[in-house]
């Protein structure tokens, strides 16, 4: 289960100068409302006041625009941004699909690296050793799984990385838009285990700007404004809702 109770995220910007902190402020891309402390000092409310319950099993999609706040409220599940007010309930293990590539070392193999990187997702390392060889084959890298991930391509290196990702499992399955790896033929073989991930996972939370796949896996929807809950019910009304406010003009 996910429960939020009034959560609020304040989150502290120290100001060098006008230009860079407009710059600062874009680069966490955590959207809500500036609000002023001082010359030098501002504060975003990222989140402001978000309550909503996800009983087990239950699949939710985030819409909004831009710097809404979705990203901050996955974050939030996550256990990755304290809260300012407020409280948050997580019952069950969490696989997050945010910094993917978080462990990377260039000099070292596709082989080393994927010990490296699967260390973020368990601490058990017969699981990730019986887990190499399924990674190994998913990433269709061939000889090159033995060389430094410097000579990679970035295709090569995306290859790799998703297919760490996608090999771990969770009871809640943390997403913010879909994954891209290179061709067209190996995406849509990304998709597939996408979708069998978050049929197997308990609970999903899922953001994305593709109502349309938003509609195919969630059930329910939260629409999120300037860090606030506007529109919260099922996955067709919220995202017809939201779907009216987009201008393709």
């Amino acid at each position: 289960m996910i429960k939020f109770e009034h959560v609020t995220i304040d989150i502290p910007v120290i100001l060098q100068d006008r230009a860079s902190s407009f710059r600062h402020v874009l680069a966490r891309n955590v959207g809500g409302v500036i609000r002023g402390q001082s010359a030098h000092k501002r504060v975003i409310r990222a989140l402001d006041n978000v309550s909503f319950t996800l009983p087990p099993g239950g699949r939710l999609g985030l819409v909004g625009h831009n710097g809404a706040g979705k990203t901050t409220l996955l974050k939030t599940v996550a256990g990755l941004y304290p809260i300012s007010a407020g409280h948050v309930q997580v019952d069950g293990s969490i696989r997050t699909f945010f910094n993917l590539a978080a462990g990377l070392e260039p000099m070292q193999s596709g082989i080393a690296n994927i010990k490296n990187i699967a260390l973020y997702y368990t601490q058990d390392q017969r699981e990730i050793d019986d887990m190499v060889p399924t990674i190994v084959e998913f990433s269709e890298l061939g000889q090159f799984i033995e060389m430094p991930v410097s000579t990679y391509s970035a295709g090569m290196l995306a290859r790799l990385i998703v297919g760490i990702a996608l090999n771990f499992k969770g009871d809640i399955l943390v997403m913010d838009e879909m994954l891209g790896a290179g061709d067209a033929r190996f995406m849509k073989k990304v998709l597939v285990r996408v979708e069998r991930m978050m049929e197997e996972a308990r609970t999903l939370v899922f953001a994305s700007h593709a109502t349309e796949i938003i509609r195919q896996f969630c059930t329910t929807a939260l629409w999120i404004e300037k860090g606030k809950v506007r529109m919260e019910g099922d996955v067709i009304s919220v995202t017809d809702a939201f779907h009216e406010t987009l201008d393709f003009t």
